[in-house]
């Protein structure tokens, strides 16, 4: 995972909330804020007393630049598991757990020797993934297919709001099947300085990432969100964030791995409007990572990689879903995604699961 964009933000205590969810101007959109940009903070405080105003940032190396799999040995699970594992090692060991077994089975068994950390998390974003999976046809059957998860922070942006792209891929190592891309946005405030909370309003309106989540997920992302993320009449081509998203993906498809790297946010894409700098370089980071049975450049030592080998249990048509979890608590958020592939009798053939964590802070704005 790599930062797209990082920036400061000030947002005012109470009394504004200054969210995502003003209805989005494609013209004004950037990498590090919600696709078509969003209004700025503006203060309604009616009393004669001014009320302190705060500055959200994040703490240190709670960036969310890098995932558990990137993080490898920094994270510094080793130490403190009760099986000797680090972070990365144990999601990768609970994702190859998962090969050849179906959502269901999952749901009544999730335990396996080389994870014993909450595996819930894993599971809930494993089974959104089932059901967003659509289908791929031609997909050699002897061939083996890995599938990657990719993230990219797109920041702070001033009015308030934190961005996660999230992307996945479906590769032979040689060739991309299939790709995927979304965005996950929350708007945060503090009221005293030390408790930081997901806004949930906007204007005296529910906020729609929050408001709209479910499944237990903080937040709802923008693609799943529809036509309620309310882009298509602003939007230069008529479009949705959704069906923008889907043109990304549309456009990674049937590119080689060595044609994916090359493609930025410059790359002219039909069907799409907003910036695409964060859900480029998510899909870009899941392609170049599914192949990789190591990702981290700081690994355990010895440790030889994870099973990145899909399963032979499968014929030429296959299903591809990415799915996602969010949770928020004492000012962290964490995102964890699954991109993974199903047979046609919804066994899975192979899955990629991540962690990223975003750590903020909350201190009073100087005068």
């Amino acid at each position: 995972m790599k930062i797209n964009k990082l920036l400061a933000v000030t947002v005012l205590s109470a009394a504004t909330l200054l969210s995502a969810c003003a209805k989005p101007t494609p013209a004004t959109s950037s990498a590090g804020s919600s696709a078509g940009g969003n209004s700025q903070a503006s203060s309604n405080t009616t009393t004669s007393e001014a009320k302190k105003e705060y500055v959200i940032s994040y703490k240190a190396g709670g960036e969310g630049n890098k995932s558990k799999l990137e993080l490898g040995t920094d994270y510094g699970m080793v130490g403190a598991s009760a099986i000797k594992k680090e972070a990365y090692q144990q999601i990768e060991a609970w994702a190859d757990f998962t090969k050849g077994k179906t959502v269901s089975e999952l749901e009544n068994n999730q335990t396996t020797s080389g994870c014993s950390v909450s595996t819930d998390a894993f599971f809930k974003a494993v089974k959104d993934a089932e059901a967003k999976a659509t289908a791929v046809a031609g997909v050699p059957a002897v061939e083996t297919i890995y599938v990657g998860a990719g993230m990219v922070s797109g920041g702070l942006s001033n009015n308030g709001e934190a961005n996660c792209y999230i992307g996945g891929a479906l590769t032979n190592g040689t060739t991309v099947y299939a790709a995927y891309s979304d965005c996950l946005t929350w708007v945060l405030s503090s009221e005293n300085g030390t408790d930081i909370k997901i806004d949930t309003l906007s204007y005296g309106s529910p906020n729609k990432y929050y408001a709209n989540a479910k499944d237990g997920n903080a937040i709802m992302s923008k693609r799943d969100l529809g036509d309620i993320y309310g882009l298509k009449g602003s939007s230069a081509i008529g479009k949705e964030y959704s069906e923008q998203c889907a043109a990304v993906d549309a456009y990674f498809a049937g590119k080689t791995m060595t044609d994916a790297a090359a493609v930025t946010g410059e790359t002219a894409i039909t069907g799409i409007s907003v910036s695409k700098d964060g859900l480029v370089d998510a899909v870009k980071e899941a392609v170049a990572y599914s192949n990789k049975a190591i990702i981290t450049a700081k690994p355990v030592e010895g440790d030889t990689g994870a099973n990145i080998t899909s399963s032979a249990d499968r014929d030429a048509d296959v299903k591809f879903g990415v799915g996602y979890f969010t949770s928020f608590s004492k000012g962290k958020m964490d995102v964890t995604v699954a991109s993974v592939v199903f047979n046609k009798d919804n066994k899975i053939v192979n899955a990629r699961i991540d962690v990223s964590q975003f750590s903020f802070q909350a201190a009073e704005k100087a005068a």
